[in-house]
């Protein structure tokens, strides 16, 4: 079984990304990424933490602008409106908001200015960053696409749904599933790709697959003060290539993220 190393390929990828900023520093431009989150959420705060060390890394401001649990909807939306005029490059809302929120989730994140919506939570002017980095890991590990018989699972707006998306985009044909498929297990066992993001842990387990099986775990939950994914641990025991939480998909997302910020800031030189 061979691992999908996402942090081996974000350290290559975050090579070309430095000399990228280089570019923007010699066009008197600079790169800045605004990270919104309300309360305290520990798992979002790992998150960002990351996010903030590799944008830090790379040459890209990093800014954090955390508001209270109780900020009501209105004065966070002016926060966000604020920012959009702002001379940040890119701003992200770190989910999940507070359940007060949830509801107007989908207004809140469309305040984002569009151009400035680098997370793709709204706005489709960049590659959503999960979906992009599921393909990168893939093409750098030379899986293809083409030759396997692909289900996602889940169906989110943040990874399945796009994903699903994109892989319609390029011709490639899918099958999907999620939490309410009656059948989860028959195309489980039919797939020889599959790609799960539902944020429940252990939801795959060995017994439920092929023998050499293609796993890419996108599903992220914290379970015992960690962050674990989809897929049991003993899917090992049977997949040939396995992407497993932490260091697999989500490295590789951060990098997506920054390619989006980049390019972002780059829009704002030329216009």
């Amino acid at each position: 079984m061979i691992l999908l190393d996402g942090k081996k390929v974000a350290e290559e990828l975050a090579v070309e990304l430095k000399k990228k900023v280089e570019v923007l520093k010699n066009k008197g431009a600079s790169a800045k990424l605004t990270a919104i989150s309300v309360g305290n959420h520990p798992a979002s705060n790992t998150y960002l933490k990351v996010k903030q060390k590799r944008c830090e890394d790379i040459g890209i401001e990093f800014e954090h602008q955390n508001f209270p649990e109780n900020i009501d909807r209105q004065n966070l939306i002016q926060e966000i409106k604020n920012l959009n005029s702002s001379r940040t490059s890119g701003i992200i809302v770190q989910l999940p908001l507070p359940e007060k929120l949830k509801l107007d989730q989908n207004h809140i994140l469309a305040t984002i200015d569009p151009l400035k919506d680098v997370d793709n939570l709204h706005s489709n002017q960049y590659p959503a960053p999960t979906p992009s980095a599921i393909l990168k890991l893939l093409d750098y590990y030379n899986i293809n696409l083409a030759e396997h018989n692909i289900l996602i699972v889940g169906l989110g707006f943040l990874v399945g749904k796009p994903l699903a998306r994109l892989l319609s985009e390029k011709g490639i044909d899918f099958d999907t599933a999620d939490l309410t498929t009656k059948n989860l297990k028959d195309k489980l066992k039919k797939a020889s790709l599959i790609i799960s993001a539902t944020g429940n842990p252990g939801l795959i387990c060995a017994h439920d697959i092929a023998e050499g099986v293609v796993v890419i775990d996108a599903g992220t939950a914290e379970s015992g003060g960690k962050i674990v994914g989809d897929v049991a641990q003993d899917v090992s025991s049977k997949a040939s290539y396995l992407a497993p939480v932490p260091g697999g998909v989500g490295p590789v997302t951060i990098i997506m993220l920054i390619y989006n910020i980049l390019e972002a800031a780059e829009r704002g030189v030329d216009t």
